[in-house]
């Protein structure tokens, strides 16, 4: 559900919940691996591997879309100005159009 919130508000940019969401991430796919590993080195592996990684699938797409999300958002951060310099930039375009009046 944080998810989902996050995306209905639009939430990405949030440095912790990029945090929280990224430790998510990890332990799902620890999970996800040790999972997998022990499936297939016990002494009946799974003989239908569609079926078994059919519902697995749904797991990897959400971890490929939490990280394809924040890493577009970490990046719209790294790209904004920061207010001073933004403000530093407004007032020397102010002076230049000054000086051509």
């Amino acid at each position: 559900t944080a998810v989902f919130f996050t995306s209905l508000l639009g939430y990405w940019k949030n440095r912790i919940l990029q945090i929280v969401f990224l430790m998510f991430v990890g332990a799902k796919l620890n999970a996800l691996l040790f999972y997998h590993y022990m499936e297939f080195t016990s002494h009946i592996p799974p003989e239908h591997l569609v079926p078994y990684f059919s519902a697995e699938g749904p797991y990897l797409v959400s971890i490929a879309l939490i990280i394809y999300n924040i890493y577009n958002n970490s990046n719209a951060i790294a790209a904004v100005p920061s207010t001073a310099q933004s403000t530093q930039e407004a007032k020397a375009k102010q002076k230049i159009q000054a000086k051509t009046f």
